[in-house]
């Protein structure tokens, strides 16, 4: 579940160029101990209600054994709660620690990149070396956004 339309775009596309590589790959190899593997790719839009849909398709129609998804934090958000209620893993490919803390609520869920916490400490730590005092936040208005205000 990739955002391969929408303002997430950017990040979707390639991901999934990147996973239909790895799927031709490892079938060419013979697949997982003797099996093909079958992605089922869908586009969540960039959008927090268009994730959950598709996270609910991938699980209740297509059944698969586990998600890759979404590319941003606000639909990762959205999908986690479909993930827990179904024991399906889900790796997100978003930077939010929400995605994957309190980790005793999110047992099925697991991340990719770094968190949203170690960006804005790196960010900090220059902006003191620039000797930079003053910053204005700006933030997309969805769980993303909120998740770094609060980070």
């Amino acid at each position: 579940m990739l955002d391969i339309t929408g303002p997430s775009s950017s990040l979707g596309i390639p991901e999934r160029n990147t996973l239909q590589m790895l799927e031709e790959q490892v079938n060419a190899k013979g697949g997982v101990n003797g099996h093909k593997i079958r992605l089922v790719i869908l586009d969540g839009k960039s959008s927090e209600s268009e994730s959950a849909i598709a996270m609910k398709r991938l699980v209740e129609q297509d059944k698969v054994l586990a998600v890759i998804g979404s590319s941003t934090s606000g639909p990762s958000m959205s999908m986690m709660p479909i993930a827990q209620e179904r024991n399906v893993p889900m790796i997100s490919t978003a930077a939010s620690v929400a995605i994957v803390e309190p980790v005793a609520e999110r047992k099925w869920v697991f991340k990719t990149p770094q968190s949203d916490t170690l960006m804005a400490q790196r960010i900090i730590s220059y902006l003191k070396q620039k000797g930079i005092s003053q910053v204005a936040f700006m933030a997309m208005n969805n769980t993303f956004g909120e998740s770094g205000l609060v980070e």
